[in-house]
């Protein structure tokens, strides 16, 4: 969680560092990723209920 602080306080500074918006970009995929991981979890769930 530090990291994702740095990177939103560089941004707001306006300092480019590269390797921390590199941080911030693998935060945000990772983010993505679950979000889609948690609706594919569900579609699994609901499917399985409905089959017998």
């Amino acid at each position: 969680m530090k990291a994702a602080l740095k990177t939103t306080n560089s941004n707001i500074v306006g300092t480019e560092d590269p390797y921390l918006r590199y941080q911030s970009e693998i935060l945000k995929a990772s983010i993505r990723f679950q979000r889609v991981s948690v609706k594919v979890l569900r579609g699994h769930i609901e499917v399985a209920k409905v089959s017998p």
